[in-house]
């Protein structure tokens, strides 16, 4: 468990040993998400949930020719050859016929997600070193170890965050539909180019958090004919007799944006990559609400959302004049943010696991 800690705590002491470089936030990128690409490379397969299975499926594309590719491949529905979205089923034939194994998979996706993320938080975050902290602590590695599928999804979301920022719809549509050829519930994503146009005011940001919350109320009223029909479209009708608790999300996410609200300055033009973030953040609080009568969507608001907050909340607090006040704020921030890495560690089997070490997970 101690990786995930050490690695977070790379990224406050890189900021300190390279505070009076230039390059500062360039080189805790680079060392920072260099690490990540390393242990992404490095994770056992068969010491993390889900792992086993891709692969077995990459196994399964090996003595499939191109035309039953062909065949068999699905936009929206899942390939018959593995049982797994199209892009990923493709993906994983292209290693198979070049001689590549599990291995080859996980070093390509780690070069992937490492890319996408340090070109996403170089573009649009004030705070690189502020982002990239925030974005470990939330559990974004234990997501990337194991999560393939809707890990690939989400790198490609990354960059269409920029086309809906340049209100470019046909490049950002184009994006959008690969990424839901890695992961179905990519095709969500689509909800924020019209959000998008929603100007962010005081009165706006809190309907957004008000609506989400509402999702509590809602979502029980539709769990009988709407949810069942939705989940048994996507293959999914599993998930409808789980129930879990994400309560303290729920409340960590509506206080995440209602501090937001409370430094932000609507005075002045709201940058629009920083108006997209926070209708994102809500988003996120709007799935993790839905989530709490399906499981399902809980992967989706938590892994495909609430990771757009690590632009929200340092931009938040870089655009504030009061200097001396959100110093103290970003303090306490860093040490929650610390605090709740620690929690989610400790509490959930998200232990790190080196390709050296013994198999602990079986294909189930």
């Amino acid at each position: 468990m101690f990786v995930y800690f050490i690695l977070a705590l790379i990224v406050p002491g890189a900021y300190m040993l390279f505070r009076k470089n230039e390059k500062r936030d360039d080189i805790i990128l680079y060392i920072t998400l260099g690490i990540i690409f390393v242990l992404l490379c490095l994770r056992n397969p068969f010491g993390f949930y889900d792992l086993p299975n891709y692969d077995y499926s990459l196994k399964l594309t090996k003595d499939v020719s191109f035309m039953e590719m062909l065949k068999s491949t699905r936009f929206i529905h899942v390939s018959d050859v593995t049982g797994m979205e199209s892009g990923y089923t493709w993906l994983t034939w292209l290693i198979s016929h070049i001689g590549g194994n599990i291995n080859v998979l996980l070093c390509i996706h780690a070069a992937f997600v490492c890319v996408s993320l340090f070109f996403f938080i170089r573009k649009n975050s004030l705070s690189p070193a502020f982002s990239l902290f925030f974005y470990l602590c939330i559990g974004g590695l234990t997501d990337h170890t194991y999560i393939i599928r809707q890990s690939f999804a989400f790198a490609i979301l990354l960059f269409a965050f920029t086309f809906v920022v340049e209100k470019k719809p046909l490049r950002f549509l184009l994006l959008v539909a690969l990424a839901t050829w890695f992961h179905r519930t990519a095709m969500s994503f689509i909800l924020i180019y019209p959000l998008s146009y929603v100007k962010l005011t005081k009165k706006t940001a809190i309907a957004g958090i008000i609506v989400s919350l509402s999702m509590l109320g809602i979502v029980p009223l539709l769990t009988k004919n709407v949810i069942p029909w939705a989940m048994s479209v996507l293959g999914k009708e599993g998930y409808l007799n789980n129930v879990i608790d994400f309560k303290e999300m729920i409340i960590v996410l509506t206080g995440l944006l209602g501090f937001v609200i409370f430094i932000t300055d609507y005075s002045e033009e709201i940058p629009r990559e920083d108006s997209v973030s926070f209708w994102l953040s809500c988003l996120a609080l709007l799935f993790m609400c839905v989530s709490v009568y399906v499981e399902l969507i809980a992967r989706v608001g938590m892994s495909m959302y609430l990771p757009f907050a690590m632009i929200l909340l340092p931009n938040a607090m870089v655009r504030n004049k009061n200097r001396a006040l959100m110093n103290k704020f970003g303090i306490a921030i860093y040490l929650a943010l610390f605090a709740y890495l620690v929690f989610i560690v400790v509490t959930t089997p998200y232990w790190y696991s080196f390709v050296w070490e013994p198999a602990t997970i079986e294909i189930g």
